[in-house]
């Protein structure tokens, strides 16, 4: 008896690591938790501002005509997002950031 209980255990346990591996359990080179941030930097009045930069720690972007932006590669959790451009007073403002895609 003591054979086919530790053969059943072997065979849970080689079960058990081909279902961790086929899904990507504690795979260091599986994918990370990174978030992107997109929106439009516009006047109190909602004008689109162009040129303004966006950035969050080292990640910044300049806004296009349409005054929007994107920031790609991002940590998840709490950040500072800074905007400044020409003409107006800089701005900071705390997010969370999820996972995936955020609008602002």
């Amino acid at each position: 008896m003591q054979f086919s209980t530790t053969i059943r255990m072997l065979a849970t346990a080689l079960v058990a690591s081909i279902f961790v591996t086929a899904c990507g359990g504690d795979d260091p080179g599986g994918p990370s938790d990174a978030a992107t941030l997109s929106g439009v930097v516009t006047t109190p009045a909602g004008v689109a501002v162009e040129g303004a930069s966006v950035s969050i720690g080292s990640a910044t972007a300049t806004t296009g005509a349409d005054g929007g932006y994107q920031l790609q590669n991002l940590s998840v959790g709490s950040v500072t997002m800074m905007r400044s451009a020409e003409g107006f007073e800089p701005r900071t403002e705390s997010l969370i950031l999820a996972a995936g895609s955020n609008t602002r």
